[in-house]
C-alpha cells in the first residue's frame, strides 16, 4: 500500500502541489486588498476568484483523469506484454523438454495430488484413462521392490531439507504390462513450504535412461566375464575365490576348486578353424554353467582353460558328483554348424581345508591334480572314454 502510494505522489504530487500553491497564493496576495474594498467589490472578486479556483480545480481533474486513462492503458498494453513473454517462455520451455525427452510432474503435497505430462506418464508406464492422474501410491507401486525404499527415503531427505534437490534412479514396470523394468531419472526440487518449513508443493522431472543404465551394466557385465563365453573371467574368478576362502575360514566350512581343460582342444581348432572353436568353447561354457549349482561360480582363465568355484554345503562326496556330472555334459556330441564333434576333458579337485588354504595352495593342488589325469589318458572324440577327473 505504501509503495502504491508513493507511486501516485511521484506521478500526481506536482501538479497537485501547483495547484495548492496557485490557490494559496492568490489569497495571500487578495487578503490585503480586500480589507480596502467595499462589500460589493469583495463579493465581486470573491466570485471571481472561485471561478477560477473552479477552473483551475476542473483543469486539474481532468489532467489527473488523462493521467489515470494513460496509466491504466499502459498497465494493461504491460500486463499483455508480460502474459505474452511469460506464453513464450513456457512454450519454449515446453518445447526444450519435450526436444530432450524429459517428462514434467508436479506435486501438491498437502492435497496429495500429482500433474503430470504425457511424456512422464509413459516413462512411468503409466497406462491409466486420458485425462486420469495416477496417485503418488499409484506411481510408488509401480517402483522395483529392490529400488523402492531406496528412493523414497531420498524424496524424503528433500522434503525434510536435508537435501535441496531430489536426483534418484531407480526402476519402473514397463508400460507395456510384461515382466521387464525400466530405468528411470527422477529429479525435483520443493518451490512451496509453510511457516513451519513443511513443503507443500514440489516440482521436477523424469527421463528414460534405460538405454544408459542397460549400457553402463554391460560395459561392467564385460569388465568381469569373458567376452566369448560370458563366464567369470580370472581378475573376477579370483575376486570371488578370495571372498569365499575369508567366508570358508571365519565360518570353518569347506570349498571346492575344479580346474578344467578341453583334450586335444587345438587339433579341434586346426582341422576346423578358430570359427567352429569359439562355438566349441561357448557350448562348453553353457553347459558348464547349466551343470553347476546356484551357489557355484564358473570361470574361463584362459584358451581352453576353464575353473568352477564350489561352495555352499559341500563334502568331498558332494563335489566328485559335481565333477562327474560336468565330464558327463561336456563329454556329449556336440552340432556346430553342421559338424558332429566329441570332445572331453581333464579335471583336477582340491578341497579346502584338506588340499589347501589358499588360493596359491588350492589351485595348485586342484592342477597338479588335472595334470595327473592328462597324463593318465586323454580322450578325443570319444575313443577310449573313460573317468576324466583325478581327485588328490
Amino acid at each position: 500500500m505504501r509503495a502504491g502510494l508513493a507511486r501516485w505522489l511521484r506521478r500526481f504530487g506536482v501538479p497537485l502541489g501547483v495547484l495548492l500553491l496557485t490557490l494559496g497564493f492568490a489569497a495571500a496576495i487578495s487578503g490585503p486588498w480586500l480589507g480596502s474594498q467595499s462589500s460589493d467589490e469583495v463579493r465581486a472578486f470573491k466570485q471571481e476568484l472561485l471561478l477560477w479556483a473552479g477552473l483551475a480545480v476542473g483543469g486539474m481533474l481532468a489532467l489527473l483523469a488523462y493521467l489515470l486513462g494513460n496509466a491504466r492503458e499502459r498497465a494493461q498494453a504491460l500486463a499483455e506484454r508480460m502474459t505474452s513473454a511469460f506464453r513464450e517462455s513456457e512454450q519454449r520451455w515446453a518445447f526444450a523438454l519435450e526436444g530432450s525427452g524429459d517428462g514434467l510432474w508436479d506435486w501438491q503435497i498437502m492435497q496429495g495430488t500429482v500433474t503430470t505430462s504425457e511424456r512422464a506418464k509413459l516413462i512411468m508406464g503409466w497406462s491409466g484413462a486420458a485425462g486420469i492422474e495416477p496417485s503418488i501410491s499409484e506411481l510408488q507401486s509401480r517402483m522395483h521392490p529392490e529400488d523402492r525404499a531406496r528412493a523414497l527415503a531420498e524424496l524424503q531427505r528433500c522434503l525434510d531439507g536435508s537435501n535441496p534437490h531430489l536426483v534418484t534412479e531407480f526402476r519402473v514396470k514397463d508400460h507395456g504390462g510384461g515382466q521387464e523394468w525400466n530405468w528411470v531419472l527422477a529429479r525435483g526440487t520443493v518451490v512451496q513450504r509453510d511457516r513451519r518449513q513443511r513443503a507443500l508443493r514440489m516440482i521436477g522431472t523424469v527421463s528414460d535412461i534405460n538405454v544408459r543404465r542397460r549400457s553402463e551394466e554391460r560395459v561392467r557385465f564385460m569388465a568381469l566375464h569373458d567376452p566369448l563365453t560370458e563366464l567369470a573371467n580370472r581378475a573376477h574368478f579370483d575376486e570371488r575365490l578370495h571372498f569365499a576362502l575369508a567366508n570358508a575360514r571365519r565360518y570353518g566350512e569347506p570349498i571346492g576348486l575344479i580346474l578344467l581343460d578341453l583334450d586335444h582342444f587345438k587339433a579341434v581348432n586346426d582341422m576346423h578353424g578358430h570359427a567352429v572353436g569359439d562355438q566349441l568353447l561357448q557350448t562348453v561354457a553353457r553347459r558348464l554353467k547349466a551343470t553347476v549349482r546356484e551357489t557355484d561360480t564358473a570361470g574361463r582363465i584362459g584358451g581352453d582353460e576353464f575353473v568352477v568355484l564350489l561352495t555352499g554345503p559341500l563334502t568331498r562326496e558332494s563335489a566328485m558328483r559335481v565333477s562327474e556330472k560336468i565330464y558327463a555334459q561336456i563329454s556329449q556330441p556336440m552340432d556346430l554348424g553342421g559338424l558332429r564333434i566329441e570332445i572331453t576333458c581333464s579335471l583336477g579337485l582340491a578341497l579346502y581345508p584338506e588340499d589347501g588354504t589358499d588360493e596359491k595352495s588350492l589351485a595348485k593342488a586342484a592342477d597338479d591334480a588335472m595334470y595327473r589325469n592328462k597324463r593318465a589318458g586323454r580322450q578325443l572324440f570319444g575313443e577310449g572314454r573313460k573317468s576324466g577327473f583325478t581327485e588328490l
